[in-house]
């Protein structure tokens, strides 16, 4: 499956909202962002230090028969920096565990300070439901997620903007079973349920001493291919290495550990 246009083809370059744990509810501003030329005629919007970053890796275009569903985590820690547009970076912390509650639902909880946030998902990705804490101390959920982005594109003066949930874009929802590199193999969708980019398989490799699948997250602007994330995920438990997300605010989110 290959990556097309699609619908999102004039959504990108405006802005897009993050919505994690912790501090990462503030606009995007991807306009405002420097773009640079890739091989094959795409673009990055990737900064140089995350442009070496995604570069230096080895990774080795390795098809996979069946992709691993989500599996039950008992406790990862994460180092999470956010650097809003135009804004100083600021470093978080914060604990993963992912519980099996049925047969076909688990349970994701990302704490931070004593605060918990939670999302729903079946083993493919598909969200059902969250509650996310933001830095004002307000939450995000199933429930308000629509009123919030509107109120973040009135805040941002309207236009054709997305905004998207970044936890979607961390835990993506997989629609294809079997990858080849270069595959299309989730996408991502903007607050009123339209595609906004979509995930290629490019691989395996090594991320801090972890093999996992490479996914760079493409989206399109003006007939053109974008990188604007890019997301290492672990074969073993499907939850991410390393996921980067530049497009004028950068999220650069790394597991350090796991008990």
């Amino acid at each position: 499956m290959s990556v097309s246009p699609g619908p999102w083809r004039h959504r990108f370059m405006r802005v897009a909202a993050t919505l994690l744990p912790a501090a990462i509810a503030l606009p995007v501003l991807a306009g405002c962002a420097t773009m640079t030329g890739m091989a094959g005629g795409s673009y990055s919007l990737l900064s140089a230090e995350n442009e070496r970053m995604r570069g230096s890796l080895a990774v080795a275009a390795t098809p996979l028969a069946r992709r691993p569903d989500y599996a039950p985590v008992e406790r990862c820690a994460y180092s999470q920096r956010l650097t809003p547009y135009k804004q100083a970076s600021s470093q978080h912390r914060f604990d993963l565990t992912v519980r099996a509650v049925r047969a076909d639902r688990l349970l994701v909880t990302m704490t931070e300070a004593g605060r918990p946030s939670t999302a729903l998902i079946a083993p493919d990705g598909a969200l059902h439901d969250f509650n996310l804490v933001q830095a004002d101390g307000s939450r995000w959920t199933t429930q308000n997620f629509a009123s919030e982005a509107q109120r973040r594109i009135t805040d941002a003066g309207g236009g054709d903007i997305g905004v998207i949930n970044h936890f979607s874009a961390a835990f993506p929802h997989y629609g294809i079973d079997s990858w080849q590199p270069g595959d299309a193999v989730a996408t991502v969708l903007s607050h009123d349920g339209k595609p906004w980019g979509q995930y290629i398989y490019r691989g395996l490799a090594n991320a801090n001493g972890v093999e996992g699948a490479v996914l760079d997250l493409m989206a399109w602007s003006g007939g053109r291919q974008v990188l604007v994330a890019f997301n290492i995920v672990d074969l073993r438990n499907m939850t991410p290495i390393v996921y980067v997300f530049d497009g004028g605010t950068q999220v650069r989110l790394e597991r350090t550990g796991c008990s």
